[in-house]
């Protein structure tokens, strides 16, 4: 257990020496996202916020990455929202993992480690996030304007579509965030 703590930077152990706690801020890495939204109730807010600021910045990235990269892959992939189960649920599995397979598209594989430690918790504010239609709406749209700029070979304007869509998806996270948050403190 300790060896454990130590490896997500919770505490530093060196032989012979006293056992160290960290500042988990400076220490640990994304694998603690999870831990942190069930210690820490009143920070879900911030850290959610904080989450999704993320998020957006990184996926700007690989998201125009993978538009210049693989246009065709990335049409195909997007366009598959259409047929995805009108649930908050199958969206939010639908929305992770096509952000998963972008990444693929994109060539730059780091990208699938931070978006695997967003994995836990995403899927659970995900699921609540789109369960309102409104944020599938959004998201739909978004995808389509992703697949004009991929049909007209304009990787760069990628990077504004996702802000918008980052922007536009942070308005309504905050109308919902109080419900969203009552839903999580009862996991």
């Amino acid at each position: 257990m300790l060896q454990r703590l130590a490896r997500d930077g919770w505490l530093t152990i060196k032989h012979g020496k006293p056992t160290k706690v960290n500042d988990f801020w400076d220490t640990s890495s994304l694998n603690i996202l999870e831990t942190l939204a069930h210690l820490d109730q009143e920070g879900i807010p911030d850290l959610v916020d904080n989450l999704l600021s993320a998020r957006t910045n990184i996926s700007a990235i690989y998201i125009r990455a993978a538009i210049k990269n693989n246009p065709k892959k990335t049409i195909k992939l997007l366009s598959a929202y259409s047929e995805v189960e009108d649930t908050g649920e199958a969206f939010a599995e639908f929305d992770f993992t096509l952000n998963r397979e972008l990444v693929i598209a994109s060539g730059n594989s780091i990208y699938l480690l931070i978006l695997n430690g967003f994995k836990g918790l995403y899927s659970r504010i995900g699921s609540l996030y789109f369960s309102d239609p409104k944020g599938r709406d959004i998201s739909r749209t978004y995808y389509q304007k992703l697949i004009e700029l991929a049909k007209a070979d304009k990787c760069d304007e990628a990077i504004f579509a996702v802000r918008k869509y980052g922007t536009e998806s942070g308005k309504l996270w905050a109308e919902l965030k109080d419900d969203v948050l009552k839903e999580l403190s009862n996991d």
